[in-house]
């Protein structure tokens, strides 16, 4: 009699599924780093980590649904097919915070059967970790196919940050895009600050690039920046202004509106070595 092995998956799962771009070389660079090394800027990893896990393994202000994995470089978040605007809503938390860590992911979502409780596996969980692998830049990239049947689902306003990708089929979440559309909507004085962190990060990841196809993506997100920034150029310019008028020129430094951030992104634009 053959044997069979019971997988216990459930169809049509949401995944969204994440890579930290660069991990390895980032543990091999900082594996000497101490709480007590001086003349460098210390991100707690493990603290980090333990905080992110604390609230969405614990659900603090989660669906029960939705389901978290955090393994090494890898994160994947599942729900149900009619919950995509939670699942998008961790993704921007989430990306937010590993902005602000110096760290960039890369992932996709996609939809299929799937088992995720204290372990992953099943065809979603197969395709995204192929899926992850045909592209190159930092991302999250969705079928169109996938966004249909999610779209059939459930609405919400994610979907309009969705753009066209030059991977036949699919599109991608335009992540600068939406951060700086959401702080307008919400009023918050913070936009040039939290552009700031995205800058130093993409110009960290791209000095440290060697190869060309890894500088590649940085000059990929640098464009995606760039336009963001020049969509929002008004927008940006009155939250300087606005900080300014409240004493918080500390948090922006040299930063002085959007030109500034458009200069600082010119020398990646152009392919050139910066330190």
């Amino acid at each position: 009699m053959e044997t069979g092995i019971y997988l216990g998956l459930t169809e049509d799962r949401l995944l969204l599924y994440m890579d930290i771009l660069g991990f390895s070389k980032i543990v091999d660079k900082n594996r000497k780093i101490t709480m007590d090394t001086r003349d460098v800027l210390i991100s707690n990893l493990p603290a980090f980590c333990d905080s992110i896990l604390d609230k969405y393994l614990n659900g603090q202000g989660i669906d029960s649904d939705i389901r978290f994995l955090w393994g090494s470089d890898t994160i994947a978040v599942s729900t149900s097919i009619d919950n995509s605007r939670q699942l998008f809503e961790i993704y921007d938390d989430i990306a937010n915070k590993f902005f602000c860590h110096g760290l960039v992911l890369r992932g996709n979502i996609s939809i299929g059967e799937l088992y995720h409780e204290n372990n992953i596996w099943g065809p979603a969980f197969i395709k995204a970790v192929e899926l992850e692998k045909t592209d190159k830049y930092p991302r999250i990239i969705i079928s169109h196919e996938t966004f249909d049947r999610i779209r059939a689902a459930s609405q919400n306003d994610f979907f309009n940050y969705l753009v066209e990708s030059e991977i036949d089929g699919y599109m991608y979440f335009d992540y600068i895009e939406y951060v700086i559309n959401k702080s307008i909507k919400l009023g918050t004085s913070f936009l040039v600050a939290a552009l700031k962190v995205y800058l130093k990060t993409i110009q960290v990841y791209y000095s440290d690039a060697i190869e060309d196809k890894h500088r590649e993506k940085w000059i990929w997100y640098a464009k995606e920046m760039s336009n963001a920034i020049k969509n929002n150029a008004n927008a940006i310019d009155e939250d300087f202004a606005a900080s300014i008028e409240k004493g918080r020129k500390s948090f922006l430094d040299d930063i002085i509106g959007h030109e500034k951030f458009l200069r600082d992104l010119e020398p990646i634009l152009r392919g050139e070595r910066i330190c």
